[in-house]
């Protein structure tokens, strides 16, 4: 099969794997043939043994891979802990599901190691490396009661009919889907078929279980509910898990550490807080939240010329030659507003034209402008910055309000894109 190149919505190459239908993919996992749509097959399952696990249970180390001249993964050195829910995020074509690929053996290294349990499993078959793969689509067969396909990896192993049975029904327990072991897949709705793909994909015992936005194509409601069971269900079983998501939502939610992708290459590993919190590129700032920017230019150590005429003392020194360019970024909850009598008792303060209002229920977002230095006879800039906040009256469109900074949640980042401090 030939490789093909097609590019993304910033015109940029982006890989397009291999055509294999998700049925096919789990026949590879469970190492027997795809059932005979023709003909229904009886199948069950076991209980949980104590993985054996080593330092981490799986380890990348400076693994690289290719589509002809594009580079999808650059370098990547990364670990998954024992237990932990880590998960992959970044927009499309950043590499993410392409890395969960190679995990699962469904693509080929070019470069570097992938160790699981302290086993180089690098060049290993899907079918031997024993992990559980849940995808966006349920890949259930249609033919197959929902009993059948939980024990469909079971057929030919050590189960015995009784334990299968006995393991089917254990599992629907777990996932809350008891008394529908006879159905058929569209007898059931998108969030039950995610559950039941879910309990096929741990009912083998896997050493590890790979989820690909296996939350994507169900509705806000029902998504943020099996969101909240994966989760619990992944950490009663302690089972070391990675998740592959485009939604920060969803990854500030599950994840004990989120590892931010872009362009094939990992921009930052941390938990949810300090991905949040400390991002260290701007890129992981302006894709996790909501995040404002203004241009600044240093004056001194620790002191910038912001939007050209506003002068932020830092509390944290940043080692630059006057006049270097760079940018100050803060989220909409760092900055907050001011009562005018109150606005000299403030060590961060900006007077700015409140431009719109966006009701939030319990917040207000309010969008503001900042007028920029004025230079000859041009118009002044405007930098549009978001607040959010519990005052519901803020003012109306066009007054002139103030607004005050949390100097510990100021971040500035140099033109490269790195955090400074």
């Amino acid at each position: 099969m030939v490789d093909t190149m097609k590019k993304n919505s910033t015109g940029e190459p982006e890989q397009t794997q291999p055509e294999i239908q998700s049925t096919e993919i789990h026949a590879r996992l469970f190492d027997h043939p795809m059932p005979d749509l023709s003909t229904l097959v009886s199948h069950h399952n076991a209980i949980p043994s104590n993985l054996q696990r080593h330092q981490a249970a799986l380890e990348i180390r400076g693994v690289q891979k290719r589509f002809k001249h594009f580079t999808a993964l650059n370098h990547i050195d990364l670990e998954l802990r024992k237990g932990e829910l880590l998960c992959f995020l970044g927009p499309s074509g950043c590499g993410k599901t392409t890395l969960l690929r190679l995990i699962a053996g469904l693509d080929q290294i070019d470069q570097g190691q992938i160790f699981k349990n302290g086993e180089d499993i690098s060049y290993l078959k899907t079918e031997k490396r024993r992990c559980g793969i849940v995808f966006q689509n349920y890949a259930l067969f249609p033919n197959l009661s929902i009993a059948e396909n939980i024990a469909y990896g079971l057929i030919g192993k050590r189960w015995s009919k009784s334990l299968r049975q006995s393991r089917v029904a254990e599992l629907l327990a777990l996932v809350g889907l008891t008394g529908s072991e006879q159905k058929y897949p569209l007898q059931l709705s998108g969030g039950q078929q995610q559950r039941v793909a879910l309990a096929r994909a741990i009912a083998p015992e896997p050493d590890i279980l790979l989820l690909d936005e296996p939350l994507s194509a169900l509705d806000a409601r029902v998504r943020l509910h099996l969101r909240q069971e994966i989760r619990s269900l992944q950490q009663r079983l302690h089972m070391p898990t990675i998740l592959v998501t485009h939604d920060q939502e969803e990854a500030l939610t599950m994840a004990d550490r989120i590892v931010v992708m872009n362009h094939g290459v990992i921009e930052q590993v941390g938990t949810p807080e300090d991905i949040y919190h400390h991002p260290k590129t701007r890129f992981v700032a302006n894709f996790i939240g909501q995040m404002n920017f203004l241009p600044a230019k240093v004056l001194s150590g620790t002191e910038l010329l912001v939007a050209g005429h506003l002068r932020l003392s830092l509390r944290q020194s940043v080692d630059l030659p006057v006049n270097t360019e760079v940018e100050i970024g803060f989220r909409p909850e760092a900055a907050s507003l001011v009562h005018s009598n109150a606005v000299e008792q403030q060590t961060i303060i900006l007077s700015v034209h409140l431009t719109a209002k966006e009701f939030l229920g319990a917040q207000t977002r309010l969008t503001v402008a900042i007028r920029g230095q004025q230079t000859g006879g041009t118009r002044p800039t405007e930098y549009l910055i978001q607040i959010d906040t519990t005052h519901h009256h803020a003012g109306r469109l066009s007054d002139l309000v103030h607004i005050s900074l949390d100097e510990t949640q100021l971040h500035v980042f140099d033109q490269a894109g790195k955090t400074l401090c």
